[in-house]
């Protein structure tokens, strides 16, 4: 009995990380063909680089990145566009400020949040590690500041 106890909880970190939480959705290819699936849906703190989708309940999911697909989303949940941003890298962590004005940045292609779309703008949501930022999209294409 202690065995058995003792190998369940050696397990237990494995078989929780390894969960999934399939939920109806899409991704748009490159192409700009929509395919409808199950994304793995995970509540996260940072934007993902890479979504999970599986066209079928028994079929294998498949790793889709931001070079592969320009946008995906959880059907009435949330969803997500690829965009290429500048990304500011200063921290807001009180611990860990610079004396001065830090203007360092890195510009990527991530998946942004969508917040909300309009007529004239939309709002989008990025978060890493670092801190959260948003970021305006008007009318013009390749516009997202």
């Amino acid at each position: 009995m202690k065995y058995t106890l003792s190998i369940l909880i050696l397990l237990l970190p494995a078989l929780i990380s390894a969960q999934t939480n399939y939920k109806s959705g899409y991704i748009v290819t490159n192409s700009g063909d929509t395919i409808s699936g199950l994304i793995n849906y995970k509540e996260r703190v940072s934007n993902a680089n890479t979504v999970s989708m599986k066209t079928g309940s028994s079929v294998k999911p498949k790793e889709y990145g931001v070079n592969e697909i320009i946008a995906y989303g959880i059907t009435g949940i949330e969803s997500y566009e690829q965009h290429l941003v500048t990304i500011s890298q200063h921290t807001i962590d009180p611990a860990n400020l610079s004396i001065g004005i830090d203007s360092s940045y890195r510009t990527d292609k991530v998946f942004l949040k969508v917040i909300q779309k309009g007529g004239k703008v939309n709002l989008f949501s990025y978060r890493d590690n670092i801190k959260p930022r948003f970021y305006i999209q008007d009318s013009a294409p390749n516009s997202c500041k």
